[in-house]
Order: C-alpha cells, then sequence, then structure tokens
C-alpha cells in the first residue's frame, strides 16, 4: 500500500480491510466548488426573473416565502419548496417564475432549455445540477478556474 492510500481495517469477527485510494478524493474540492457554484447561480437566476417580472415583487416575494419558513439564502438549495409555496400564493404564475428561473440557469451552463409545459421544475433543476457535476460546467460568469469545463 502506497503512502497515498487511506486504510481501513474493520475488525468484527472476521478480518475486513478496505484500502481507497487517496486520489478517489481528488475532486471533492471541484464537486463542492461546482455544486455551491450551481447553487448560488441558480439563486441568482431566482432573483433576475422576479426583478424582472416587477421591480416591486422581490420583497413580497421573499417577505411571503420567510412567513412560510424559508430565508432568502435557503431559496436555491430548497427550490422545490419554494416553487410549491409560490404556486400556493400565486397559482399558475408560479410556474411562469419558476421556468424562467430554469431557461436563465440553463442559459448559464449554454444547455438548451427546451421544457414541456407538464415539465417538473424539480426535476428539471436536479437533471441541470446532475449534468454539471458529471461534466464539470460551471457558469458563464465564473469561467476562470482552469479545472472546469467551458
Amino acid at each position: 500500500m502506497s503512502r497515498s492510500d487511506l486504510h481501513i481495517a474493520v475488525l468484527s469477527g472476521n478480518n475486513i480491510s478496505i484500502t481507497i485510494a487517496a486520489q478517489d478524493f481528488l475532486n471533492i474540492p471541484l464537486l463542492t466548488y461546482l455544486v455551491t457554484a450551481f447553487y448560488d447561480t441558480l439563486g441568482s437566476c431566482f432573483d433576475k426573473v422576479v426583478e424582472q417580472i416587477n421591480p416591486d415583487l422581490p420583497s413580497k416575494v421573499y417577505d411571503y416565502l420567510q412567513k412560510n419558513g424559508v430565508q432568502r439564502n435557503d431559496v436555491p438549495a430548497k427550490f422545490d419548496v419554494v416553487m410549491k409555496l409560490l404556486t400556493k400564493w400565486l397559482g399558475s404564475g408560479a410556474r411562469i417564475i419558476g421556468f424562467q428561473t430554469l431557461r436563465e440557469l440553463y442559459g448559464e451552463y449554454s444547455t438548451a432549455a427546451s421544457f414541456e409545459v407538464d415539465s417538473s421544475i424539480s426535476d428539471l433543476v436536479v437533471f441541470l445540477r446532475e449534468r454539471v457535476l458529471a461534466l464539470h460546467l460551471a457558469p458563464k460568469h465564473i469561467r476562470t478556474d482552469p479545472l472546469i469545463s467551458r
């Protein structure tokens, strides 16, 4: 075993030994960076769309979300909850906000945004996030790191 390997031994009745190469963990900082960038970009796309609809709308939206347990900085991570709350409040108008946000988000990652009317917004977010992680994609506004795809 080389010095770059992590060796974990578990003894419980039978001897079990697991060796994990340290190189298996090398992508963790990159993946953390990509996930953080993804959710930051989702949040900024949501902000942009809500602002474009009406400059007075963001404060009302964030007040409503906060009253229902979602803080402004939690919007990207809880986007599915945000969409449910907005649907309860705005009806079908919430889907317009959701799809416009996705259109902006997909554009940031130079990915075609072709959605069906009955598409699941949550599924589309998950699909893009997984694509970003698999291909090491970065949004247009932060493409300066040599480890990520352009």
